[in-house]
């Protein structure tokens, strides 16, 4: 009886050690599955992100292979490099069909960098470039005699530059969106100067204008003319102290001096008397105010 339970024992163990066996493998197999197939996916990942990166650099590849010469087929002819998307980049030399050249720096198929511009009609820029436009320092000189040498912001004149015109007048000072603008100085051809304030290309502040003939504003300005407190002295000393409106030097009545019959406060040297009609002052000339 002891050997028959011995026997059903051993027999029971055998057959659980077989099933659990069993179940060992298939989990080992399931385990090895499970792991080839995160594996895979990761190896995927991988494969994805090489082929992104791979994507992107070639997208944004710089850099340039000489060629010699580039024809647009439209008159227009280019000399030099390009990047690996064939645009126009690096170092090279554009001639355009009507006769406009450009020689220096590109990116991507723009003006970008030092170069120079000389166009057909005789304008001439050599400075700095930002996408196609004047930006940074530069010197533009126009055909008529013209030159602009300074600061440019997108193709127009900003910040501190000197323009020198056709007539000989000279402008010295800020430039805001292509207008004098802050502090500057420019002098007429005939020698008369302004130096002071100016606001969207006109005088316009506090500023020092000297004339023609030797006499002198100094004070306040509003949209190009003389316009608030001010002073005018004349080359011999004699000078007006006063307010002017829209250019308009308003005289003291008491020195018997209007201007269009108006009359305003104002205080004169000690060379003019009250009421004497022969006083240095009576019937003195004023500058020209332009």
């Amino acid at each position: 009886m002891q050997a028959s339970d011995d026997a059903a024992a051993a027999s029971q163990e055998a057959t659980s050690q077989q099933a659990t066996g069993g179940y060992a493998e298939t989990d080992a197999a399931q385990a090895e599955a499970k792991k080839a197939a995160e594996d895979k996916e990761a190896g995927d990942e991988k494969v994805k992100e090489a082929e992104a990166k791979a994507t992107a650099a070639k997208a944004t590849d710089k850099r340039t292979t000489n060629v010699t010469d580039k024809d647009f087929g439209n008159g227009s002819r280019y000399t030099g490099q390009v990047n690996k998307a064939d645009k126009r980049h690096g170092e090279g030399e554009n001639t355009h069909a009507n006769g406009d050249n450009y020689s220096g720096q590109w990116q991507d198929d723009k003006i970008h960098g030092e170069g120079k511009y000389t166009w057909a009609n005789g304008n001439v820029y050599r400075g700095q470039w930002q996408a196609g436009s004047y930006h940074g320092e530069g010197k533009l000189t126009w055909s008529d005699g013209q030159t602009y040498s300074g600061q440019w912001q997108a193709g127009l004149r900003q910040g501190e530059g000197a323009h020198t015109y056709a007539s000989g007048a000279n402008y010295s000072g800020q430039w805001q969106a292509d207008l004098r603008h802050g502090e500057g100085k420019y002098t007429w051809s005939d020698g008369q100067t302004y130096s002071g304030q100016w606001q969207a290309g006109l005088r316009h502040g506090e500023g020092d204008d000297t004339y023609r003939d030797g006499a002198v504003y100094s004070g306040k300005w509003q949209d190009g003319q003389e316009h608030g407190e001010g002073k005018l002295t004349w080359p011999d000393g004699d000078f007006l102290e006063g307010t002017f409106k829209d250019g308009d030097c308003v005289r003291c009545g008491n020195c018997g001096i209007t201007n269009n019959g108006n009359e305003l406060d104002c205080h004169y040297s000690n060379k003019c008397r009250a009421g004497d009609a022969s006083g240095p002052m009576n019937n003195k000339s004023l500058p020209s105010l332009r």
